[in-house]
């Protein structure tokens, strides 16, 4: 009698299973499909939101507020006052006396950098060495000195362009 009474809960169990896993199944299905209508058919309603407002100008949102669509010819306009801005802009900074300076506003005039005065000369003694791996080393190790006599030595003796030593050096100081 308990043999057949286990039997018969497991029979009802694995039914009770069948019939959860169908009914998941089915609610998958629905879900499915409803996101499939909602996939499809995400346009609805946007043909007679747009037919209300086809009569009245468009606007955006601009840098400077709302603004009102533009013309081809309004367009074009723009682009050649941009253009010849960065025309006029291009034209000012190679005018500039100092290239080194980044800054280029108005106010650059009054910004005069000072040359770099070199603390550490090339002695004629000292073999031809990788100044900048021994500067990189110093400066890893925060030998700073030894740091900037390296990158001197970079610029005085191999490129006095190594934008890599020049930017070193000022990290040392």
């Amino acid at each position: 009698a308990q043999q057949e009474h286990a039997l018969q809960q497991q029979l009802n169990q694995r039914q009770l299973n069948q019939q959860a896993a169908k009914t998941q199944d089915r609610v998958h299905e629905w879900l499915d499909d409803q996101a499939q209508d909602e996939f499809e058919n995400w346009h609805d309603g946007l043909e007679e939101e747009a037919a209300k407002y086809a009569d009245e100008e468009p606007e955006v949102l601009g840098h400077d507020g709302v603004v009102h669509g533009a013309s081809i010819e309004d367009l074009a306009a723009a682009w050649a006052q941009a253009e010849a801005e960065y025309e006029q802009l291009a034209d000012q900074q190679e005018q500039n006396e100092d290239p080194a300076n980044l800054y280029q506003g108005n106010e650059a005039s009054h910004m005069q950098s000072q040359p770099y005065e070199f603390i550490n000369k090339v002695d004629e003694t000292v073999p031809d060495l990788n100044w900048m791996e021994e500067g990189m080393k110093h400066f890893r190790n925060g030998n700073l000195k030894e740091a900037i006599r390296s990158f001197e030595m970079e610029l005085q003796q191999n490129n006095p362009d190594n934008s890599t030593a020049w930017r070193m050096l000022g990290r040392c100081h």
